[in-house]
């Protein structure tokens, strides 16, 4: 079983460890992992109108090519080598 679970740090408290050691019950051993979360906004409440907006303008920018990158395979597998 794999959950991911996307919290404040203030919400990581007893309670929610007792909450994962009840839904993994009896599962022996359990890896976690915890990264920090930068959300560039993503998780910000929008209304159906807004998000239909914000993905129609995405799409525009798409078709005009504009805030877009695009990398060829090499140049990609190059970009990886660089950042690891």
């Amino acid at each position: 079983m794999e959950t991911t679970f996307v919290i404040k740090e203030s919400d990581l408290n007893d309670n929610f460890i007792s909450a994962i050691k009840k839904l993994f019950n009896k599962r022996g051993t359990l890896q976690i992992t915890i990264t920090d979360n930068e959300d560039f906004g993503l998780y910000k409440t929008e209304t159906a109108e807004e998000f239909i907006n914000r993905v129609n303008s995405r799409i525009q920018d798409l078709n005009k090519n504009v805030n877009t990158v695009s990398f060829s395979p090499a140049s990609f597998d190059d970009f990886v080598k660089d950042h690891l």
